[in-house]
């Protein structure tokens, strides 16, 4: 069976260039806009996680032959953030990235809200299930005191990894950009010392640091390539 990236990756790639990205290249920022306190975004996650482009013990005994879950994050400060390589998950990270759940994650975000380092939250209502995943979408708000983003969801099956990105900067020198391209790579969480996406429970005590995954599950030629990315686009308010 062939498979290929969702045509609407495709289409983004080619527009905003990341066609000639290379796996390690950061985000792909365009022009910025006229200052305002908020803004309001839709963030589109375009996933290229599937047995193609990933193809060393692709999941296909899952119900689902692989599903990338509904991400959740947050609005927040630069004081915050949900997971940093050579940090130990929270217990909301570590469960996410073993089952999927948002709980207790939200509970945690929730408690950074009301210390005023996190704004609004960020939730998908959807996952994308496999074998060839779709694009999913969300919209969030955002004020100049809580200006970057932080989103996380799991790879199912596995030990602990999860997909994600840490502290996109939406403001750059007062100024929201209107758009922004963000490659999502594999991490892999700490809690389970599990190594393929079928491995037996394996939790670890004490708890290992977030890393990237950096395993042949998610490498082409040597180097490591993301699961999908997260495309920013701004919308327009209402005056």
């Amino acid at each position: 069976m062939s498979l290929v990236y969702p045509g609407a990756l495709l289409a983004v790639t080619a527009t905003l260039g990341l066609s000639n990205l290379t796996p390690q290249d950061e985000s792909l920022t365009l022009a910025t806009k006229p200052d305002s306190h908020t803004a309001v975004y839709e963030v589109t996650f375009m996933p290229s996680w599937n047995p193609a482009t990933n193809p060393l013990e692709y999941p296909y005994a899952h119900a689902k032959m692989g599903l990338l879950t509904p991400a959740i994050g947050a609005a927040h400060n630069s004081d915050f953030s949900i997971f940093c390589a050579g940090s130990q998950p929270t217990p909301g990270l570590e469960r996410l990235s073993e089952m999927g759940k948002h709980d207790p994650l939200d509970a945690e975000l929730e408690a950074a809200q009301k210390t005023g380092e996190v704004g609004q939250l960020i939730r998908f209502a959807d996952g994308s299930p496999g074998p060839v995943h779709a694009a999913i979408r969300t919209t969030f708000e955002l004020d100049a005191d809580h200006s970057q983003v932080s989103l996380v969801g799991m790879i199912a099956p596995s030990p602990d990894w999860f997909y994600g990105v840490s502290s996109v900067a939406l403001r750059q020198d007062g100024d929201w950009t209107p758009s922004m391209v963000v490659p999502a790579y594999a991490w892999d969480s700490g809690g389970d010392g599990g190594t393929t996406y079928l491995a037996e429970d394996d939790d670890l005590q004490p708890k290992q640091t977030t890393k990237r995954a950096t395993s042949a599950h998610f490498t082409r030629n040597g180097q490591v390539w993301p699961v999908g990315y997260f495309v920013f686009k701004q919308l327009p308010q209402d005056s």
